[in-house]
This record gives structure tokens, C-alpha cells and sequence, in this order.
């Protein structure tokens, strides 16, 4: 946890700490992206310093995110493009 005059914030670890969250909550007349406008990477990074470990009773909203992407293009700049032609595309090992 972390506190100071524009923000409060806290890490939270998951999966055994394989993976961390981060929460920013602006203070009263704050908004985040005045916030984060004058945050600059070292302020950014110095956060992780100023963190102290603190118990806390922390209420998150349920949320989900959701997005579309179109893998194909993506696939083929990785080298998949034979999987995506007619004429050389081979699965026929991939049957049980």
C-alpha cells in the first residue's frame, strides 16, 4: 500500500505471485488522467519502492473485459501463412 497527496494505491499478487495488480484510486478532486499525465516511467517505477505491506479490507467491483481480434493476419506474420492456403495446407496429422 501507498498513499500520498494525489493517490492511493495498492499491489495485489495472484497465482502465488506469479502475476501482480496494480490499483490507482485518485484522491477527492483528482482525476487519473491528470494523474497519469505527470506520472513519468521513473515515478512510475519508484512506486514499487514506496510500497509497504499493510493489511487491508479492499471491495474490487466485478468486471469483465472482453475483445475481438482476427487471429488470421496474426498467425500468418508468424509463419503460419500454409495453414491458411488451400493448396498447401497438410493437417491430416492432426486426427486421433
Amino acid at each position: 500500500y501507498y498513499k500520498n497527496k494525489n493517490y492511493s494505491t495498492i499491489v495485489m499478487d495472484y497465482l502465488d505471485s506469479k502475476f501482480q495488480m496494480m490499483i490507482l484510486l485518485p484522491n477527492k478532486r483528482k482525476r487519473i488522467n491528470d494523474i497519469l499525465k505527470e506520472m513519468d516511467e521513473h515515478q512510475w517505477n519508484s512506486i514499487a519502492d514506496k510500497l509497504s505491506e499493510r493489511r487491508l479490507d479492499v471491495k474490487i467491483p466485478v468486471f469483465t473485459i472482453e475483445t475481438k481480434v482476427i487471429l488470421n493476419p496474426i498467425l500468418m506474420n508468424l509463419g503460419l501463412s500454409s495453414a491458411f492456403s488451400l493448396e498447401k495446407a497438410d493437417f491430416k496429422n492432426m486426427s486421433c
